[in-house]
């Protein structure tokens, strides 16, 4: 089943992308307006599926 994780830190994004349970269908990564949400101008989604 396909799952999407979405992420407001690169820090959090790169821990996640390195993961080797999960394999990485797609990444969409954005420059945003900074905000709240996004304090650091960087919004990825990832689409991704459990390894078994």
């Amino acid at each position: 089943m396909k799952k999407v994780q979405l992420f407001n830190t690169m820090e959090g994004f790169e821990e996640f992308i390195n993961r080797t349970d999960i394999e990485v269908i797609q990444v969409d990564v954005k420059v945003v307006e900074q905000s709240y949400m996004f304090q650091q101008n960087f919004a990825a989604v990832v689409f991704y599926r459990m390894l078994s």
